[in-house]
């Protein structure tokens, strides 16, 4: 049900926390393949298809989530835009050439809705040369109304080599049944990023339709998982096209992060001709924007002699990061300022002032979330026309989504900056990134935001008029002055603790001015890039968009829709709750709390659930940055990635807490002995003794709670002690 806070390892897998060998045998079985990537990530491919697609039927059952208007999707696709006379010409050629493939499938399909014990055989991969031949014949057939001589098509293959995104740890070693790709794509090895929609592929009719009220089809739960791995390796997607064929029946999905929009079904030989529509489109007929590019991004393609291009890659040296980071593509983005959070609160400019930045190497981070923020984190320089001017200033870009009733973390970071300002010990400000500027993202040229709603029907020919959305996802983004990179990126682990403490001592004092952060993870602490950081700033705390408040802000107006007569306003009032009581990712989130979500019940999210995340955080980023060592042997590197994967590779509320409760990451295999110094094997000592004190369960026990200076001490310690 909380999909949206999908732990980091998102393929990593539920496994139970062994008590005795044969327990221990048990959990070892779940685990089939553990791979690293390239620049020592950690890719997991485990028995965890069943625990990702329970998660997401959950989610997708609730209401809103799954919404057929055949007419939005129809116009999305401009599937009438395709030209009649080369439907017509296609289908009756394609009926004659393909004939056999067509009863092939027909066959495939009446073989796979048999009972059980009657025959019933259902394997899509059997579907796959019928189907190539589909996309084939529509991709070369050739009219007088067609002036294009090249066009691109789906297909389907077994055999296909899908580059993960080594950048993301846990991106999962799956692909789709076949795929539409960007021209001059190898279609037997590509990347995620390249696929312009995908093609999912289930034997049987039954299993694309729906056999209750509250039952998702299983071609749309496959979809959904298929669809949040193009929206996080594509970081800059705001939606994703997928044709979802079953049995002998089609249909095409939208899926962005509020649910999916479903064509109606077509029968495949019946409605043969709005399979040639769609196959074109996807292929050939639409955009990258119309597929579901952001339109205020674009892919810059730089030759490898071009200033900008050497300039871009002199920036990621600098930065440290791996050589493998300048295969990936830079993109050129731009942030419309009327409207806007800068500095000094919500200021108006003029329509026409914008700022434009290009992206350094891939994302810091990139969300594998469904259904939630789908938040990335970029390193970014300005741009002056299609040049960097020169002193060259790196910062740190954040693009998610919000959902429209909330306050903005734009809006949330003014009011931190007017708290720090109002500290007459300035010096207390460390530790919490410097907030540059940001703004809700709008269309190009209007001044409509980029929501999930006007995605879905606001500029559709004005035949379709949306429902009432008062809480639909837009698009924020905004631009930290402080630089930072990954904690496990860090050169050694004193640095690492200096960093994490920076952070703490930050939360610290966001909680002495009435700010509780309320989702501490490895993704929202970050080392500073720079060489000599300033005292204080060797690491920060960034991402408040969860962050409670006990202070009131102005109102802030955002525009909905071009017709809106009233404009949505959105409010922090005194002791408001922004959102759940309860927040955070599930990997580092408190004991306490993912006991109360997996029992239903009710927990203030308090300061001690903070401090006993960022214990959490400070074992992942150790796990990580010892994964990331080189001249280990195949041995050591088997032994910390299974670690890595019962410590923070699990899905389910209970298996996650039970990892906590046993405090299993502060736990480490006996390989961590020789890699880690006495004073970490110190550390994680009193960190457990504080842990065991601070676990609220222990029948007859008072809790202990975690506190700024118990914590603080421990690091302290372990950091004099290197």
């Amino acid at each position: 049900m909380f999909l949206n806070r999908l732990p980091l390892a998102m393929d990593s897998d539920s496994l139970s926390s062994p008590s005795s060998n044969s327990s221990r045998s048990s959990e070892d079985g779940y685990i089939k393949k553990i791979l690293t990537g390239i620049g020592g990530f950690v890719s997991v491919q485990t028995a965890t298809a069943d625990a990702v697609h329970a998660l997401l039927r959950d989610r997708l059952r609730e209401d809103g989530k799954i919404t057929r208007v055949p007419q939005s999707v129809a116009q999305r696709l401009r599937l009438d835009s395709v030209d009649e006379a080369f439907v017509r010409s296609c289908r009756d050629g394609c009926v004659v050439e393909c004939a056999k493939r067509l009863d092939e499938l027909e066959t495939l399909a009446t073989k796979a809705d048999l009972p059980r014990g009657l025959g019933r055989q259902r394997d899509e991969k059997k579907m796959y040369p019928a189907l190539n031949r589909l996309f084939e014949f529509i991709a070369s057939y050739r009219h007088d109304s067609q002036t294009s001589t090249s066009r691109g098509s789906c297909r389907c293959s077994a055999k296909t080599s899908i580059k993960g995104e080594e950048h993301t740890a846990g991106f999962p070693l799956t692909y789709p049944d076949g795929a539409a790709l960007a021209r001059g794509c190898t279609p037997d090895s590509f990347y995620w990023r390249d696929i312009r929609a995908f093609v999912e592929c289930k034997a049987s009719t039954l299993q694309g339709e729906p056999s209750g009220v509250t039952t998702v089809p299983e071609t749309v739960v496959q979809g959904a998982d298929y669809a949040r791995l193009h929206l996080s390796a594509d970081p800059f997607r705001v939606f994703s096209v997928g044709l979802l064929i079953y049995g002998f029946s089609f249909m095409v999905a939208i899926f962005d992060q509020d649910g999916v929009c479903l064509s109606d079904p077509y029968h495949l030989r019946n409605n043969l001709d709005v399979f040639i529509r769609v196959v074109y489109q996807l292929g050939h007929g639409l955009s990258d924007v119309e597929l579901g590019r952001d339109p205020t991004v674009e892919q810059l393609h730089l030759p490898e002699d071009s200033q900008l291009r050497k300039a871009l890659d002199d920036l990621a040296e600098k930065q440290g990061m791996p050589n493998v980071s300048k295969d990936f593509p830079s993109y050129k983005i731009t942030l419309k300022t009327s409207d806007i959070y800068s500095m000094d609160g919500a200021t108006k400019r003029p329509e026409t002032d914008e700022t434009t930045w290009v992206t350094i190497g891939p994302p810091i981070w990139s969300s594998l979330s469904y259904l939630g923020r789908g938040t990335t984190v970029w390193r970014v320089v300005a741009m002056d026309g299609s040049d960097i001017p020169h002193p060259w200033e790196v910062l740190i870009l954040k693009n998610a989504w919000r959902r429209s009733h909330r306050d903005s973390e734009s809006s949330i970071y003014v009011t931190v900056k007017r708290a720090i300002g109002a500290d007459p010990l300035s010096a207390h400000r460390k530790g919490i990134a410097e907030f540059r500027v940001g703004a809700d993202v709008t269309f190009p040229g209007r001044g409509e935001a980029i929501s999930v709603n006007n995605l879905r029907y606001l500029f559709l020919g004005g035949s379709i008029i949306p429902p009432p959305e008062p809480q639909t996802p837009v698009l924020h983004r905004l631009i930290l002055a402080t630089q930072g990179r990954a904690l496990w990126y860090c050169e050694s682990l004193k640095e690492l603790l200096r960093g994490m403490g920076a952070a703490l001592r930050g939360h610290k004092f966001l909680v002495s001015k009435g700010i509780l952060h309320r989702d501490i993870s490895a993704g929202n602490i970050m080392l500073s890039s720079l060489a000599n950081p300033p005292d204080g700033m060797e690491g920060f705390l960034m991402d408040l968009e969860y962050a409670r408040l006990n202070t009131i802000t102005e109102i802030h107006a955002m525009k909905i829709a071009p017709d809106a007569t009233t404009s949505a306003t959105h409010t922090v009032f005194k002791d408001a709750k922004r959102g759940a009581e309860m927040t955070g990712t599930l990997q580092f989130m408190a004991a306490e709390l993912l006991e109360a979500l997996e029992k239903g019940k009710a927990v203030q999210h308090e300061v001690h659930h903070d401090l006993e995340s960022f214990v959490w955080v400070l074992a992942y980023a150790v796990s990580r940055h010892l994964q990331r060592r080189s001249g280990l042997g195949e041995a050591v590197k088997a032994e910390l990635r299974q670690h890595f994967v019962r410590s923070y590779g699990r899905f389910l509320f209970a298996d996650i807490n039970d990892a906590r409760i046993s405090l299993r990451p502060l736990r480490p295999p006996s390989v961590y002995e020789e890699m880690l110094p006495q004073g970490m094997d110190n550390l994680y000592k009193g960190l457990q003794t504080a842990l065991a004190a601070h676990f609220v369960h222990i029948p007859g026990r008072e809790p202990k709670p975690l506190t700024h200076d118990m914590l603080l001490d421990l690091f302290d310690t372990a950091y004099h002690s290197l």
